[in-house]
């Protein structure tokens, strides 16, 4: 996927495991950090700055994405329903800035494989990540904060395309915003 991008210059790119990763992984660098809080814990660290956190209960089915701050016409929980088949996952899709604000980092946070990998693949769909990043683009041409909750139905760990249902761009997780 990824590596393979044109944009990724050979060589550039290093493929870590979570487990495998050292701070010092996070800063002076642009990063891509997949997988929710249980399978990639450095996602936590941005969570402060994010809107959305995912949400998690006893029941291991039972995770939600919080809006930390609705607006208008958006839900607090965004919970993913496993009593119909197939069922509707979330997945967030951050992008924000690093630790250190030199640099950028993308997080792919799905409720599950199924959601974390549709997310994945609504990044690598050139189409439906074009009106994402034309709106996320600032005056000098680069490409602001931004955040968005992706719906999708999962089938057993595989879900087909994602689309967007909440979008937030340029708004730092403490900042409301327009109602």
């Amino acid at each position: 996927g990824i590596l393979r991008l044109p944009e990724i210059p050979a060589g550039q790119a290093v493929v870590r495991n979570a487990r495998d990763m050292h701070m010092n992984d996070l800063l002076q660098s642009n990063v891509i950090l997949l997988g929710g809080p249980h399978a990639n814990p450095w996602v936590e660290l941005f969570e402060p700055a994010s809107a959305f956190r995912i949400g998690f209960s006893a029941h291991l089915d039972d995770r939600s994405i919080v809006n930390k701050h609705p607006r208008l016409g958006e839900q607090a929980v965004y919970r993913s329903g496993a009593d119909a088949y197939p069922h509707l996952t979330y997945t967030i899709l951050s992008f924000l800035p690093s630790l250190d604000g030199c640099c950028h980092v993308l997080l792919i946070q799905g409720l599950n494989m199924a959601s974390t990998q549709a997310g994945a693949n609504f990044v690598l769909n050139q189409n439906a990540m074009a009106p994402i990043l034309r709106k996320a683009r600032m005056k000098d041409g680069s490409i602001g904060r931004f955040e968005v909750v992706l719906q999708t139905q999962a089938v057993g760990s595989s879900a087909p395309a994602a689309h967007a249902i909440v979008e937030r761009y340029g708004v730092a997780a403490t900042e409301t915003g327009p109602k």
